[in-house]
């Protein structure tokens, strides 16, 4: 990666992290950029939560196309057409938070902000070339106990516009 990308990657990632500007519960912020080449897309969706009178139990793991767990957060690359990606992907939730057993733990009371990073590589067989991320689980508990997500019109929003990578 040259120079210049990743320090303007370095820029955004540290936005994301640390410049608080929303409610709780609510996305942010979100990016869509491609490395040097072109042909990888880097995702960011920028995330907060909090509350008042439990800690937040948010995972670390995010997998695409995964069946949904309480453990990991689960995405999709979605392509113009709708149509799922096949390419290649890896992901990780990002966070300041406190981390225990694999969970970012935000104390009651206080909000923290979290940024879901992923990459995505088209395969050689995927005629499209538009692409975008989309969070399709995002598990969450209080007090490690009661077992929570966000429901489908949240998740509508913890989306990227469309990238277009070279082939």
């Amino acid at each position: 990666m040259k120079k210049n990308t990743f320090f303007s990657l370095s820029v955004l990632l540290f936005a994301f992290l640390f410049i608080p500007n929303a409610e709780a519960y609510e996305t942010t912020n979100q990016a869509a950029l491609k490395t040097s080449n072109g042909t990888t897309a880097v995702y960011l969706i920028a995330f907060e939560f909090g509350h008042e009178k439990y800690d937040i139990h948010i995972p670390i793991a995010a997998f695409v196309n995964k069946k949904a767990n309480n453990e990991s957060l689960s995405y999709s690359i979605i392509d113009n057409e709708e149509e799922r990606a096949q390419g290649v992907s890896a992901g990780l939730v990002l966070s300041s938070a406190e981390l225990v057993d694999g969970m970012y733990v935000v104390p009651k009371g206080k909000k923290m902000k979290f940024t879901l990073l992923a990459f995505y590589t088209p395969s050689a067989l995927e005629t499209e070339s538009d692409f975008r991320l989309q969070v399709d689980y995002l598990p969450f508990t209080f007090d490690g106990a009661q077992q929570l997500k966000l429901n489908e019109p949240e998740l509508k929003y913890y989306t990227t516009e469309l990238l277009t990578l070279t082939k």
